[in-house]
């Protein structure tokens, strides 16, 4: 195998790290949320900044608290911003059906709950690991912080919303639980 002009090594099948390389220009960076976007894609988690440290700034603007700073508020109502870690559907008793959300921000994590009123009214946005800008009361059961969601809306700065990992499986997210 014959190398191109100022490739050293190519005769030999392979490409050598030392000699003359063409000079190519240099890139420019990814923009923040791009790149968080595409390690989720890719990697299944972002791996230099979270994304909500990315737009904390926003949410700030969007009247949201961290979940850390929820989660002291006890009894008040609140308003964070985050992406999904985890959701579950089950049916009530009555055969509702509400949904458990882990909201993750750059703080940390708030488990909240959509009781069947909300899930029928709010479920159906939350459609990926967002970023969703959530609104509740903070509550505690059995020395368990939630939130009691009354409100999820979609974050709505185009090309922030951000993909589901790879190596998530699909399915209709229903469990076959009662609550």
């Amino acid at each position: 195998m014959e190398g191109g002009p100022g490739v050293k090594g190519m005769e030999q099948g392979w490409l050598g790290l030392e000699g003359d390389c063409p000079d190519y220009p240099p890139l420019d960076d990814y923009e923040p949320m791009v790149r968080a976007r595409n390690e989720i894609e890719i990697l299944g988690m972002s791996i230099r900044d979270h994304p909500m440290q990315i737009l904390r700034e926003e949410a700030r603007e969007r009247g949201c608290i961290s979940t850390a700073d929820a989660a002291r508020r006890i009894g008040e109502r609140v308003r964070v911003a985050g992406i999904v870690a985890a959701t579950r559907k089950v049916r009530t008793q009555k055969g509702g059906l509400m949904q458990f959300l882990t909201i993750e921000d750059e703080s940390g994590l708030i488990e909240s709950t959509l009781f069947p009123r909300v899930c029928e009214a709010f479920s159906t946005r939350i459609r990926s690991l967002g970023p969703y800008v959530v609104e509740g009361t903070i509550e505690v059961d059995h020395r368990a912080i939630n939130l009691n969601v009354s409100r999820v809306e979609a974050w709505s700065s185009p090309g922030e919303e951000l993909p589901e990992p790879a190596a998530e499986a699909e399915h209709d997210g229903v469990g076959e639980e009662t609550a």
